[in-house]
């Protein structure tokens, strides 16, 4: 039998219970330190960094605000209540409080108490009013008899004869100006006759005369010498001309008149414009396409000598008047250039960029294509004015004196035509905000339709807001952010504002850059490289030997670039990307209304 075991010593002995020492024995105790943390949890995921850029940005789609054709109108007798202080209109998400005297609504907007009259009936609003005209005429008896006026430069250097098409075409390819503008109206001509044969189409020409041909079937009236400065004259001289025939009866006569033209003399582009558009305001949502090679030099509208001041100005003003009567009679004017001409597109390209035309430089060989893009857009309402109106607490940048509201004179409106509206906090009222889980928005837009009924819509809605940047980020509409970007850049480079609109350009560059990189979407990014190589364009303006001037009228006093240094290229480009529609392809990002 082996020796017992030694006694087990008592630090060996298992412990199943441990008294744990009373709490007054531990309040002397100092806890060890924390160990120390490898990353901040908070400051890297609760704390994002500030966004690159702004992004409070409200996109409106005008076209399909204005069209109504699938809409429900407000109920006859349901009234639109303003508010006294801000002009917002009553919606589904206004709350009024009845006393024993009276109804009272507290705008959301601005905060102003407003009575509402006994006999007012506010009960069928909604947040999507569209108010009409009560009488309107009969659809079927109304047809689209718009007029669609050429105005067809003639002067000496339309005999110019370029290469039409490629070097690889056959013989042949080369032809005169003027016979590409001819080849390519004619063309125009039959297209209208073929899918709206009552469309009204008229000709004008100018070399150092204007002639006027109207649809063909008279004799011409030529306007010279004395009758090409008076602006008046001009204007009168338009509007008292016969409404052409439909194309269907003229477009025989129209082709005759065509090939009879000849190329010689001055360049009277300025008048020709004019008469043009004073014709064209006899039919509200008419066209007029000017095509011309070369800069205006006689008196009216010369552009040929840009070096003297007062000149130039006074110019500068004639083409600007010419846009603005335009806007308010609902016509339409593009101006497509030659390409590899000089023609002044910056001073020209404001009648299509304030009327909602088109502006381009174009190869005599596809002169035809651009009619027909110009041709199918056609005008869904005029006269559309359009008041954005945000809290009292944001105010509306780039939009002249900071306001919560801002009025946007449109114009005309076709299709695919948006505006876009960045806003931002008031000084020393983010705090405030951040208290609230969402604002109201509001937007009221009156227009004219085609018929000549009038039309008033107001769209209300109320989004959610954060501080958060990174749920920001991932809830960015990027297309909404491209149009708008291009178009404001545009805008202020138009305006001289070069700097603020490289600032605007690479700023939001850089903050979608950013979130396509998180997305990893390839085909966003190929939209996105697309996009950035034509936004190259601000930074070729900024050119320490451009003619800069100091100019106190440019917000932040920053430095601007007088539209007589952009080349027609550059106005070209610029032009275009103010009125950028979309970026992409993809429909199911497209806001229907807004975004």
């Amino acid at each position: 039998m082996p020796p017992p075991l030694p006694p087990r010593p008592q630090s060996l002995m298992p412990s199943y219970i441990d008294v744990l020492p009373s709490i007054n024995s531990l309040q002397g105790l100092t806890p060890p330190p924390l160990p120390e943390r490898i990353y901040d949890f908070e400051s890297t995921y609760l704390k994002p960094n500030p966004l690159k850029a702004n992004v409070n940005v409200v996109l409106v789609n005008l076209d399909k605000l204005v069209d109504i054709t699938n809409e429900k109108l407000t109920p006859e007798g349901v009234e639109n209540v303003f508010c006294g202080k801000c002009l917002a209109a009553m919606s589904s998400f206004s709350h009024d409080v009845e006393t024993t005297e009276s109804t009272v609504w507290t705008c959301e907007f601005c905060g102003c108490s407003n009575t509402l009259h006994y006999q007012c009936n506010v009960s069928g609003i909604g947040n999507d009013s569209t108010f009409l005209q009560a009488s309107a005429p009969d659809p079927s008896e109304t047809p689209d008899d718009s007029l669609v006026i050429f105005c067809v430069d003639i002067s000496g250097s339309m005999c110019v004869t370029p290469q039409v098409g490629t070097a690889e075409q056959a013989e042949g390819s080369y032809t005169t100006r003027l016979q590409a503008v001819e080849e390519a109206v004619m063309m125009s001509l039959h297209y209208l006759n073929k899918i709206s044969p009552t469309k009204r189409v008229a000709l004008i020409t100018f070399n150092d005369q204007v002639t006027l041909y109207g649809d063909g079937l008279s004799t011409p009236q030529t306007l010279q010498g004395f009758e090409l400065v008076d602006k008046d004259y001009l204007e009168a001289q338009g509007k008292q001309q016969p409404i052409p025939r439909c194309i269907a009866d003229s477009i025989a006569a129209l082709e005759r008149q065509l090939y009879s033209l000849k190329e010689s003399g001055a360049t009277a582009l300025g008048p020709a414009a004019l008469v043009s558009v004073a014709m064209a305001t006899q039919k509200p949502g008419s066209k007029v396409i000017i095509c011309t090679d070369g800069k205006a030099n006689t008196d009216l509208g010369n552009l040929e000598d840009i070096k003297e001041n007062e000149l130039y100005e006074s110019s500068k003003n004639f083409y600007s008047q010419i846009a603005d009567y335009a806007v308010q009679h609902g016509v339409i004017v593009s101006v497509l250039t030659i390409e590899g001409t000089d023609c002044r597109l910056p001073e020209l390209g404001q009648m299509a960029d304030r009327t909602g035309g088109k502006v381009n430089r174009v190869n005599p060989g596809a002169l035809y294509g651009e009619f027909q893009s110009i041709l199918e857009d056609d005008v869904i309402a005029t006269n559309v004015k359009a008041r954005f109106i945000v809290h009292t607490d944001l105010v509306f940048k780039y939009e002249g004196d900071p306001d919560h509201q801002v009025l946007r004179h449109v114009g005309n409106v076709t299709k695919d035509t948006s505006i876009t509206l960045e806003f931002q906090c008031k000084d020393n009222m983010s705090q405030s905000l951040i208290q609230r889980r969402a604002l109201p928005f509001q937007v009221q837009v009156s227009f004219t339709l085609p018929n000549g009924r009038h039309g008033h819509r107001i769209l209300t809605q109320e989004r959610p807001i954060t501080s958060n940047s990174l749920l920001v980020e991932k809830n960015i509409n990027v297309n909404v952010l491209q149009i708008h970007c291009t178009q404001l850049s545009a805008r202020l480079a138009m305006e001289g504002r070069v700097e603020e609109a490289r600032q605007e350009a690479f700023a939001q560059i850089e903050l979608i850059r950013q979130v396509i990189h998180q997305t990893e979407d390839t085909e966003q990014e190929a939209i996105y490289d697309d996009w950035v190589n034509s936004m190259s364009v601000y930074g070729e303006l900024y050119d320490p030997n451009q003619h800069y001037t100091w100019t106190f009228g440019c917000a932040n006093t920053s430095w601007c670039l007088s539209t007589e240094a952009l080349s027609d290229d550059m106005a070209n480009v610029i032009y275009r990307l103010k009125n950028a529609k979309n970026w992409t392809e993809s429909k199911k990002k497209t806001p229907e209304h807004w975004q």
